[in-house]
């Protein structure tokens, strides 16, 4: 959140007309994702989605992702995971983007979007409402099954790692080697 923060200064200070929306996608909800905005000092908008509508919807499995949106709605480039502004290629193209927002020209080539497995949504679902009912362990149980049924879907793993592991989560940063290491140990490729 910080190097968006700085580059959310940095860009629209300059008075073009776009405006940042961040997405945080935790079925945790917004108690543990406001100690991260706290921090960074966000004055962009974050809504959360404990749901995980935004991912079904738009059919990711790995989060961070990006959307360049135009008037209109109008879906001009999205990147599914890794989307990370401290990637030089990642941070020129949202510059130029940002200073063409509203007559661009750009053509962006977005990487391809994986399909959602189906098969795996009842699940996620139980999962969903049985953890909004505090029944973590059984959550747990259904999150497993969409995994097996899904296994290259890292949204859904990564809250079945959150709600075992807050601390690796939710204690100041995010424990990223952690997470590297829980990919090797369950046979993850990313």
């Amino acid at each position: 959140m910080p190097v968006w923060q700085e580059f959310y200064e940095s860009e629209m200070e300059s008075g073009e007309k776009v405006e940042l929306l961040s997405i945080a996608i935790d079925i945790q909800g917004a108690e543990v994702v406001k100690p991260f905005l706290y921090e960074a000092k966000t004055t962009f908008v974050t809504v959360v989605d404990k749901e995980n509508s935004f991912s079904r919807e738009f059919g990711f499995k790995l989060i961070p992702n990006g959307y360049f949106i135009e008037p209109g709605l109008n879906v001009t480039y999205s990147h599914t995971g890794g989307f990370d502004i401290r990637s030089p290629e990642i941070l020129k193209m949202t510059q130029e983007w940002v200073r063409m927002s509203g007559n661009s020209k750009l053509q962006f080539k977005s990487p391809i979007v994986e399909e959602t497995n189906v098969a795996a949504e009842p699940f996620m679902n139980n999962g969903l409402n049985l953890y909004q009912e505090g029944k973590k362990k059984e959550a747990i149980g259904e999150f497993r099954q969409a995994v097996t049924l899904d296994p290259d879907n890292l949204t859904i793993r990564k809250q079945i790692w959150a709600i075992m592991n807050p601390g690796k989560f939710y204690d100041g940063e995010i424990d990223v080697d952690w997470q590297r290491q829980q990919f090797a140990i369950e046979g993850v490729k990313r």
